[in-house]
């Protein structure tokens, strides 16, 4: 349960021993709130899991058909059981994905966060969602289309040719300000 701190983890048993060296020290227990919470979400109908399902299905497949058209720009590897993508900058300004983040903000208007956020290997990486709407997916990638057109040489006019891109967050801006296109929500994590 995204921003309620439960969670479940499905691993080989010899490795949990060594994961909850690390995750003792930050979380002891879930707040009561919390617990009670998912409580109420596992005893509760379960129909919205199907609904969820399907929708977090068709918005990470047309994330991926319109990474597919960046070719020149994004490089990732198709998620199969999380609502998050981590595509890798393929642009040599990519390399500091945190000025690649601004830069796209400020020209292409759309905001991303860089994978540098996540710690050194994320470097050159940004992070994605697929957990809003359709629309708002378009939006965001019809923007980049727009700003890559005009930034990004065409595949074979050399360095540089071959570009990359994660995205950590995105936001549309409107006139005024940004619309954060992540909104917290429920979201169910599901082998898609």
């Amino acid at each position: 349960m995204t921003g309620w701190r439960i969670g479940s983890l499905h691993a080989d048993e010899e490795v949990i021993p060594q994961i909850n060296k690390a995750h003792i020290p930050f979380a002891i227990c879930a707040p009561v709130v919390s617990q009670y919470a998912a409580l109420a979400a596992l005893q509760g109908p379960q129909d919205c899991i199907r609904e969820f399902h399907a929708h977090y299905l068709a918005a990470r497949d047309l994330m991926c058909e319109r990474l597919d058209r960046l070719g020149s720009v994004f490089t990732y590897v198709k998620p199969h059981g999380s609502y998050l993508m981590f595509p890798r900058i393929l642009l040599e300004e990519g390399k500091d994905s945190t000025a690649f983040c601004k830069r796209l903000l400020q020209e292409g208007g759309v905001s991303t966060t860089p994978g540098i956020a996540f710690g050194p290997t994320g470097q050159g990486h940004l992070r994605m969602s697929f957990c809003v709407s359709e629309e708002e997916i378009n939006k965001a990638f019809d923007r980049m289309q727009s700003y890559f057109k005009y930034t990004v040489p065409t595949v074979g006019q050399g360095k540089g040719d071959r570009r990359l891109f994660t995205l950590a967050a995105l936001w549309v801006l409107r006139t005024k300000g940004a619309h954060h296109l992540f909104p917290g929500e429920v979201r169910c994590y599901h082998q898609y």
